[in-house]
């Protein structure tokens, strides 16, 4: 009878999906991660121990294994980069997140470029797959020590040794994303297993723990390293209800225990759902929240069903993998294929068009909207200085400007300064910075050495006051020209116009050009005020996109010629990159700051 560890994932899920719907409510939801891999060393050493005897069995162990996680982790992945695809929102760091979870390695992949799990991550929907990766890393390598009869032997001094040295590593600086640093969840899993049948059960020990658990998600811990001494508390809590937990088959706890069974594909559907009710501007009401929660049981009992249950020991061969996974590996691969085409292949490209069904990538050609294709490999790999995406011709006369910004600098923002910095003869390197914190330390070193003439930045400016722009750009200001760029103004009527989103072009009942019915900076104007104080105490430049975003009449624009200028309710899109650049070089508006 299992039913007590069937409860706990289900608390363990439903923590991480409190966390990550909003963190302020369980600063600390994510530790049901290591609430599950703690299980998962429980539920490890119970199947290996006793199955694992030969080459043979070994064979037939990983065979299960890989049948339990891979087809619903592909089901979900691929329906949901098909998905993106639709509506044009398929990064290509969600590909390189199932890319590199297919092969068990996008923990080390996160943990390579520093990617900040608890920052701005809003375009990897994805991203929580990392801890499947390290997952199937401890399924790779644990059972392959039972096929040695000393280690079988001796496996509960060898797990207590794991569990000491787990203990060592708490003092080291370890990322979120370390397999060491999950060895204690890991190697407890397994002693509690060891030590099970001899500790009496005791529900209301176990009920005190799952309590427990629940009290520690409240706590806003450390997170700046991984192990650290909250995760002690974690690990051993769950240990505790591993052990005495023995529930039955009461009704009170069906609710749990069918949680607990589709728990997996709960986490699985998760996070890119929430990343979608995100992105659409979704209103968190009581209605539009319970249709979300509605919709992902739907979903995850779905795929617990249709796919999970289908993929048992017995059943491995059906047909579920030709008649769903093969068509959705199709279909990405024609998706991948067009965010990195090199050729031009007709069939494809028509396929694509039938598939995506996107309004905007059938009139494209019409609308002339093919803008920046030349940025295809700009700032899809985050943390590096990319020098090769400026179209500027270079000669004797030429300057140069490093460009920071995050998801402003993107898309219609990088096509907007590469356009307006070639048009002045200055080449432009880009580089994103991660969330909205601006931290240019380690590019100090690289400013000086390259020695650049501009330095230009563009974020929304959310928070930001004269003294720490003034401390953060001072030194800077002494070596080279500085230009902030302020955004366009925020369209508040496209959060009511979610269609905007899934053909990224609206016109109104009128057939006119969408206008802003209500706008204001998506800044707070305190965030442009701030910027203006300092540019004489910094020699600084400004260039307002917003002074671009006027008509004839003064008004602010959120179309122009039938077709959407933004992407969301503040970023601009290619179309308005160019559109804008083409207004700015125009009136000659950079004479004064590119001079």
């Amino acid at each position: 009878m299992l039913n007590h560890i069937t409860i706990l994932r289900s608390v363990a899920v439903l923590l991480v999906l409190i966390f990550h719907f909003n963190s302020n409510i369980l600063k600390s939801g994510y530790i049901g991660v290591d609430i599950f891999f703690v299980i998962s060393g429980y539920l490890i050493s119970l199947i290996s121990l006793k199955r694992i005897k030969d080459v043979k069995s070994l064979k037939q162990f990983y065979i299960k294994r890989i049948m339990r996680i891979y087809p619903a982790v592909l089901f979900v992945s691929l329906t949901v980069m098909f998905f993106l695809s639709l509506i044009e929102y398929l990064e290509l760091e969600t590909l390189q997140m199932f890319r590199d979870t297919m092969v068990f390695t996008s923990n080390f992949k996160a943990e390579s470029i520093n990617l900040d799990y608890f920052g701005d991550n809003k375009n990897n929907y994805l991203l929580h797959l990392w801890s499947i990766s390290i997952e199937l890393q401890f399924y790779l390598i644990f059972p392959l020590l039972m096929l040695s009869k000393k280690t079988k032997e001796n496996i509960f001094p060898i797990a207590i040794g794991l569990v000491i040295l787990s203990m060592f590593i708490l003092s080291s600086d370890l990322s979120y994303y370390n397999s060491l640093g999950r060895m204690l969840a890991f190697s407890s899993g397994i002693v509690a297993y060891l030590v099970n049948n001899k500790v009496k059960k005791n529900n209301s020990i176990f009920f005190i723990a799952l309590f427990s658990l629940v009290v520690l998600s409240f706590i806003d811990m450390e997170v700046t390293t991984y192990p650290n001494r909250y995760n002690v508390f974690v690990v051993l809590f769950t240990m505790i209800a591993l052990l005495f937990g023995k529930i039955g088959d009461e009704k009170i706890y069906k609710p749990f225990i069918l949680t607990g069974l589709i728990s997996y594909s709960l986490y699985l559907w998760h996070y890119p759902l929430f990343l979608f009710f995100s992105h659409w501007h979704i209103q968190n009401n009581v209605f539009n929240i319970s249709i979300l929660i509605v919709i992902l049981f739907i979903l995850s009992s779905f795929s617990y069903a249709a796919i999970e249950k289908k993929f048992t020991s017995k059943n491995y061969g059906n047909y579920t993998f030709l008649s769903i996974i093969l068509p959705l590996v199709f279909s990405i691969a024609i998706v991948y294929y067009k965010k990195n085409q090199t050729i031009n292949i007709p069939i494809v490209n028509s396929l694509y068009k039938k598939i995506t069904l996107n309004p905007l990538l059938y009139r494209s050609e019409l609308a002339n909207l093919i803008i920046g294709n030349q940025y295809q490999r700009c700032l899809n790999s985050k943390g590096k200085l990319l020098t090769n995406c400026s179209s500027t011709k270079i000669n004797d006369k030429t300057k140069t400007a490093l460009v920071l910004g995050n998801s402003f600098v993107r898309s219609g923002g990088l096509v907007f300064i590469d356009k307006i910095t070639a048009h002045y003869n200055i080449k432009s390197d880009f580089y994103y910075v991660f969330g909205d914190n601006i931290k240019t330390e380690k590019l100090y070193q690289t400013i000086m050495e390259e020695k650049y003439d501009y330095l230009i930045l563009y974020y929304p400016w959310l928070g930001v006051n004269k003294d720490n722009l003034v401390e953060e750009y001072k030194e800077l200001s002494k070596h080279t020209q500085i230009v902030f760029i302020k955004g366009a103004k925020y369209n508040k009527a496209i959060d009511k116009k979610q269609l905007f989103r899934f053909n990224n072009l609206f016109v109104n009942d009128t057939n006119s050009a969408f206008q802003c019915i209500a706008q204001k900076p998506f800044t707070t104007d305190q965030g442009y005020e701030a910027i203006d104080s300092v540019l004489k105490e910094l020699n600084a430049k400004s260039i307002n996109i917003y002074d671009l975003q006027r008509n004839k009449e003064g008004e602010y624009i959120c179309s122009h010629d039938g077709i959407a200028l933004f992407l969301d309710t503040f970023h601009i899109n290619n179309y308005a990159g160019d559109f804008f650049a083409k207004r700015f070089i125009k009136a000659d508006s950079g004479r004064d700051i590119f001079n």
